[in-house]
Formats: C-alpha cells, structure tokens, sequence
C-alpha cells in the first residue's frame, strides 16, 4: 500500500493503482485500499470510476459499518449529490445514519443531508425532504463536534511533526495534508457559526414539509418555535403566516382571526400582508364581525400591489351578504371599470341584477338581469336570470308570458342547477290557469311540472315545496301507488334527517290504501299482511325519536300507529227508543277510565296539509361566493 501511494503522489497513477489493487487483495487491507483508489478517481474528476470503486468496499457492509465504510458511503453521497442523483444519495446516507460515530461522519453527513433535503424540497418530494431534514444535528451539537474535530486534527499535527504515521480516509497523512485538512475543517467550523439562524432555517424547513403532507398541527408547531424563540428571525412574518394559514386548516377560526390582527400591527409591510387581510376580512365575517371585514378590505386594496381586482370581488359579496346593497353595486362596478374581462364578471353582474331584486325595484331589475343575459351568453347564472325574469312577470300578473318563458326555459337547459325552481314555478302558474276550452288538463300539467321540480330540485326549500304541493294533487287524484314511490325516494335520499319521518307517514298512508283495495278485492289475509308491514315501518322509524319532544312528526307517527292498531267501530242498527237507564256506579267508573285516558290515544287524524302562498316560500337563492 505505501508503494502505491507512492505512486500516486509522485503522478504515476497506473502503477499506484496497480499495486493498491494487489494490496487490496489482502481482506485486511481490500477497504483501505479502496478509499485510496476512490479518492484518486475523485479528485481527478473521475466520479464514475470512483463510485466503482467504493461500490466493492461496501458490498460487504452489513450493520454498523466501519470506520472505511463510513468514509466510503460519505465519499459516494457527496459524489451522487454532485451529479444531481439524489435518490441514491439519501440511499446512501440511510446506510450511515445508524451507525455514523466519528465526527467527520456527523459533520459531513449533517450537511450532506441539508443538500439532499433542499433537492427533495425542491422536487416536491416532501416525504424524503423531511426524512432529510430530520436527521440534522441542531447547531450547538455541531459546533462542539467541529471544535473536537479539530483538535484532533491539531493533534494529528503534533504527531506528524515528531515522525509519526497518521491514516486518514485509507492512506498515510502527509504534513501538508494535515495542514489543508485543519484550513478545511476551520472553514467548516466559521460557516456553522456564521449562519445566524442555522437551527431556525431547518425548522422553518420542517414546517414546510409538513404543512404541504398535511400535517398541519406540527407544522403550526414549527413555524410557532421560530416565531416565539428565534426574535431576530428575518423570517418571523413568514412563520406567523403559516400559523395563521394552519389555525385556519384546522378549522380554528377564532385563533386565525386574532393572529391576523397580530401579523397586521406587526408586519404591515409584510411579505404576506394582502393574503392576511383577505383571510381577515374573511374571518371576521364568518364570525358576524361585519363592520371589521369591510374595514379589512378596504385597507387591503390601499396595499402596494393589492390585487384590488379581487379585493373588490371580496368586498362587494360581503356588502351583499350583509344587505348593503347600494355599497355592493359600488364595489362590484369599480371591478368591471379595473377589467372588463375578469374572472370575476359573470358574478358581480349578477350579483348587481340580484342587489335591485332585493330590493323590490322590478324594472331596475328587468333591466340588469337582461343586461346580464345580453352580455353573458353562456353565464352560470343565466338560468336562474331568466328565471327572475319570469318570475316578476307572473308577480305583475303577465301568467302567460311567464309560463311560456318557463316552458321553454325547462327545454333549454333541462339539467341545470336551479332548473327545479323553475319546474316549480311552473307549478304554480299551472295551478291558476284555466283552459276554458278544455282541450288542456292545466291540473295534470301543474301535477307532472312539481314532480318535475321534486325529481330536479338541488335545495331543500324547493324540493319540500315541490313535494308538497304534488302529495296534495296525488292524494286529490288518489294516485297513492306513485305517492309512496315519491315518497319512498325521497325516505332513501334522506333517512338521516328529520324530514324522513315525514316521508314514513305519507308511505304507510299509501301502505294503508294498498291494505284497503286488497281486502276490497276479497284478500283479508294479504290485507292483513300488507297492514302489519306498515305497523313495523311507523314503529321502527318513530323509535329512535321518542325522546325528542321537539320533533312534531313523532307525534303524527304515534297517531298514525294509534289507528292502524285499533280497529275501527262498525255500525250498530238502531234500537228501539227506550227511557234511559239510570246512570250505575259501574257505568260512572267507565266515564272516568275515559277521562284519564293517555292524551295521545286521543289524538285526532291531522287535516291535510294546506299549501303555504308561493311568496312566502320564495327562496333568496344567491350565488356561493366561493370560486373554483
């Protein structure tokens, strides 16, 4: 081995790799000389041949691996690092990181791992970033190993000097090398002390990571270490951001809503300070706070940069929201003057139309939905535009013109989101016209236009007015097979709710019919079955409720399971007139019995329900303010 290296320092390479080769033909001696071979290739800018190289003296690495080995693996990490290959970099440290002991080991492999970390980071692979990153050693432990390090080398030195051998990394260390190791080993030591917030900027790192894996509660961890212990941070805005920005994730509104006020006074030149206000202003609404969500974007938009476009969009739907309508409009116009081709147009002009018919101002309405209409083509809201538009004719009693309207509306876009509204206004002005002629059943066409509505509604109050107004049609029609049918959909899309229980009664009513043309029919024993079958639904249904008093429909349900159980009185013939028997001690007991009788065995059947006026359910439907 000390003729190889010979050979190498004296630039005769082929004879010095020639007997390094023969040397490392010795097991004892196959790791050592490897290194030396490695190291050649390595500083000749030969890092293939290395990696060949250092791939046998590890392919017997098993555990722990030895002192060479680890010299081995950090030799091929950094060389992988360098090629940009950072896969098999971190494949590489994984092997050490078990077993690293020597202090060369720690200090290299710590920055080694920073590099793969920031690759990882970078390639948004954040998983294997993290992985990186968290094997780091905070900043104190490696300045102590970095001092121990180089007072070993220092010692090094000493023995150099007085004729001793030194092996490092496979070969002998000369004067000079031990002279350029200690400058090195310096460097290393004054750029870990020179990074100011070392440990900052790897934690800042770890909050990254987790945040974008979604793991929100250590990253608000994170980004609060640095906040609160690291004062001189030039990142501290930053990390209050990514607390407020994890608060909100973890549906914590009101923590959110206080760190935006703090991020405000603190920062307010901010990197950040336009997304906190939007969020604040956001916040504040949520929680009723309107007055401060106003406040929020208006200081917004006078921000260097402020995307007022959006800060505008922002405003003027909370004005809306809150029923400012006149502020609203303002908002949303001084929008379309900043760009009359923004994404945000479809809606601020709707929500302008919107603004006027909520107002009750009808030709400042007609005039901006037909606007909109005009100029939006193919907007999101046009259904329900010409929909309004309709509406307020049929409200100032053009019934004909509204339902043509309508009628060809239900054709044109028949899968539209608020198209049930519309069928279910066209159930209403079906219910009031009247063909003199009588070549048109207006009472079939109002039934079909609110199942219609029942089968296309999107909202709970159109379909529940829908489905209303058709079950008292069915029933007039004693159409009770395709009630229950109606009914039993509307039970399967809705067994969780209160509502379901509504839907069992008017299924078992159907029940009972169904019990009633059976026995008709002369089949008592089907009849008997069929009515049985309806007793279990009521009773497994209303069960789960018993303990609410405030659901009204446990008690129909009760009356309902009164009557299908006790049979009704048949009719007596009549008897002869006779005097009146004197009233018997027997007979008062009986009138007392009665008296004290369970207040819902006495509960009389429920009147059909009557269908409220059309204005009084009228839904206020608004656009979400919430853009994909």
């Amino acid at each position: 081995m000390a003729v190889g290296e010979a050979y190498l320092n004296a630039g005769n390479a082929d004879k010095g790799i020639a007997s390094l080769k023969e040397a490392a033909a010795v097991p004892e001696l196959r790791d050592r000389a490897g290194l030396m071979i490695a190291y050649h290739h390595k500083k000749g800018g030969q890092p293939d041949e290395a990696l060949s190289i250092l791939e046998v003296v590890l392919k017997d690495l098993q555990g722990t691996p030895t002192a060479e080995q680890q010299q081995a693996i950090l030799m091929a990490s950094e060389i992988y690092v360098g090629k940009g290959d950072t896969d098999k970099a971190g494949q590489m440290m994984e092997k050490l990181r078990a077993g690293a002991s020597a202090d060369e080991s720690v200090v290299q492999l710590n920055v080694l791992s920073q590099q793969v970390g920031d690759a990882m980071l970078e390639q948004k692979r954040y998983g294997e970033a993290l992985r990186a990153y968290q094997s780091m050693r905070r900043q104190g432990e490696l300045v102590a190993i970095q001092k121990a390090r180089i007072s070993k080398i220092e010692q090094w030195q000493t023995q150099i000097a007085a004729g001793g051998r030194v092996q490092f990394m496979g070969k002998l260390l000369s004067k000079e090398e031990a002279a350029g190791l200690l400058d090195t080993n310096k460097k290393i030591l004054a750029d870990i002390e020179g990074v100011k917030d070392y440990d900052a900027s790897i934690i800042y790192r770890l909050g990254q990571c987790f945040y974008e894996m979604g793991r929100l509660y250590e990253s608000l961890l994170a980004f609060q270490t640095i906040y609160e212990d690291f004062k001189d941070n030039k990142d501290r805005d930053r990390c209050l951001f990514g607390m407020i920005v994890c608060n909100a994730g973890l549906q914590r509104a009101g923590r959110a809503y206080l760190l935006c006020e703090k991020y405000m006074n603190e920062f307010p030149e901010g990197a950040n300070i336009g997304q906190v206000t939007d969020m604040f202003g956001s916040l504040a609404f949520e929680s009723g706070n309107i007055e401060a969500a106003i406040k929020a974007f208006e200081r917004a938009k006078l921000a260097k940069d402020a995307d007022k476009e959006r800060l505008n969009y922002l405003l003027g739907v909370v004005l809306f929201e809150s029923q400012r309508f006149d502020d609203c409009r303002l908002a949303f116009q001084e929008l379309i003057s900043l760009n009359k081709t923004s994404a945000y147009k479809d809606e601020a002009e709707y929500r302008i139309a919107l603004s006027y018919f909520f107002q009750n101002d009808s030709q400042k309405t007609r005039k901006a939905l037909r606007e909109y209409i005009a100029g939006n083509p193919k907007g999101q809201y046009l259904v329900d535009a010409k929909y309004r538009l309709a509406f307020i004719d049929f409200q100032g009693g053009d019934k004909k013109d509204a339902m043509e309207q309508l009628e060809k509306l239900v054709v044109e876009a028949p899968n539209d989101q608020n198209v049930g509204q519309v069928w279910s206004l066209l159930g209403d002005i079906y219910s009031q016209m009247v063909d003199e002629s009588g070549k048109i059943d207006y009472t079939a066409k109002c039934l079909e236009a609110y199942r219609n509505a029942v089968d296309k509604a999107k909202t709970e109050d159109v379909l529940n007015y829908a489905i209303d107004a058709a079950t008292n049609l069915m029933v007039d029609k004693n159409m009770w097979k395709e009630l229950t049918q109606m009914w039993s959909s509307y039970y399967q899309a809705n067994k969780d709710k209160p509502s379901a229980l509504k839907a069992i009664y008017w299924i078992t009513r159907g029940v009972e019919r169904e019990a009633k043309s059976l026995e008709s029919e002369g089949m008592p024993d089907k009849a008997k079955e069929k009515l049985n079958e309806g007793r279990k639904l009521v009773a497994g249904a209303m069960a789960p409720h018993l303990g609410n008093p405030a659901n009204e429909q446990v008690e129909v349900l009760i009356q309902q399971l009164v009557t299908m159980m006790v049979p009704k009185k048949r009719p007596r013939a009549a008897a002869p007139a006779t005097k009146p028997a004197a009233v018997t001690p027997a007979d008062a007991t009986k009138k007392e019995a009665r008296r004290r009788m369970p207040a819902r065995q006495l509960i009389r059947p429920l009147r059909r329900h009557q269908l409220p006026p059309l204005a009084q359910l009228l839904r206020k439907w608004r656009p979400s303010s919430k853009r994909s």
